[in-house]
């Protein structure tokens, strides 16, 4: 703060105030100096003769310390070598295979197709309510169907000329094209493992004795469309004098009609009674013996001689292709189990 000076003016005889300002303001008084400081300077300059330094400013706090332990050995950036491609020797067929599904798939459409124009066009129902013209273009439409259907299976069989199994196919007597594209195209061998699993998908298997019909509520075990194929197959075998396959027919039929017993149409009451038919006569098949060969009738022998020749086919035709693929090949289970019973004769049982 300045200092106020008093002065004397002459004329007014008046005390004026003048502030007075100092050159400098006087420093504070240093701050009174404790024992235990005053000790330890006392005592520096008793060694060293000089006041001592000034303090160093505080240092700045270590890192925290690191865990003891051994130090991980970093890995070596090596670079991934690209992996290699892993060749599947099955992916061709596969791709064949499915490619040929494709193919069977399309031409049961345009079948379809052709079936349903075919029944209109001819249809008198239906012909009552369709001018000529429409008749005309049913007919037209048809006829394209069928001929898209030759299409598709000659593109199918142009992939397979060179197939070993379809050579072979082909190479059976009453065997065409387009038989062995559908069932090369319609069949995975890959997952029937067994001769009496693809008996079954063919609509061959024996359940309780009997053929495997439909049951209600049930899905179909079997391919429909195969099962129609075999019948042409075997009809076809036959027409065609396939003597390799036509000799399981023969003897099949041959063994069944040395079998006599229990008349298996009237079921040994020695009487029947046709259908559409409340009066029984005497049975057809036995002529009253009650006693007859194997079978209901000639038809019912026919089918099942050929029913076996079929199976015999397929049971070749299973090996063929399962041993083209590499596959496992199992013995048909009637083989298995004669062998089955040798050994058990043999042994005793045991």
């Amino acid at each position: 703060m300045p200092n106020k000076i008093p002065i004397l003016d002459p004329d007014d005889q008046a005390v004026l105030i003048i502030p007075s300002f100092p050159a400098s303001e006087p420093e504070p008084p240093p701050a009174a100096e404790g024992s235990l400081a005053r000790a330890l300077r006392e005592r520096y300059e008793s060694f060293n003769g000089a006041a001592p330094p000034a303090a160093a400013p505080a240092p700045a706090p270590a890192p925290p310390a690191k865990k003891r332990g051994r130090p991980k050995k970093l890995a070596a950036a090596v670079t991934p070598e690209p992996a290699e491609a892993v060749s599947d020797p099955n992916a061709k067929s596969r791709e064949l295979y499915q490619s040929l599904r494709n193919a069977i798939e399309l031409y049961y459409d345009y079948q379809q197709a052709r079936i349903s124009y075919s029944h209109r066009a001819g249809d008198p129902n239906e012909t009552e309510n369709l001018s000529e013209d429409d008749k005309l273009f049913m007919e037209a439409l048809g006829h394209d169907a069928e001929v898209l259907e030759k299409t598709i299976l000659k593109y199918a069989a142009s992939k397979l000329k060179k197939h070993p199994v379809y050579k072979w196919l082909v190479a059976q007597r009453g065997i065409a094209d387009t038989f062995a594209v559908i069932l090369l195209g319609m069949i995975d061998i890959t997952k029937t493992e067994t001769p009496s699993g693809l008996w079954r998908l063919c609509g061959l298997a024996v359940i309780n004795g009997q053929a495997e019909r439909p049951t209600k509520g049930q899905k179909l075990a079997y391919s429909p469309h195969l099962k129609t194929r075999m019948y042409l197959l075997g009809e076809s075998f036959i027409k065609a004098g396939n003597k390799e396959w036509r000799a399981y027919y023969d003897d099949y039929k041959a063994r069944k009609q040395k079998e006599i017993g229990t008349c298996m149409l009237c079921e040994g009451t020695g009487l029947f009674t046709p259908p559409k038919e409340k009066v029984a006569k005497k049975c057809p098949r036995c002529n009253g013996t009650k006693e007859a060969p194997w079978g209901r009738s000639d038809k019912h022998l026919h089918m099942a001689a050929m029913r076996y020749m079929v199976k015999q086919f397929l049971l070749a035709f299973y090996v063929e292709w399962r041993t083209y693929e590499g596959l496992p090949v199992r013995s048909a289970y009637s083989e298995e189990y004669h062998e089955r019973m040798k050994l058990t004769n043999r042994y005793g049982g045991r």
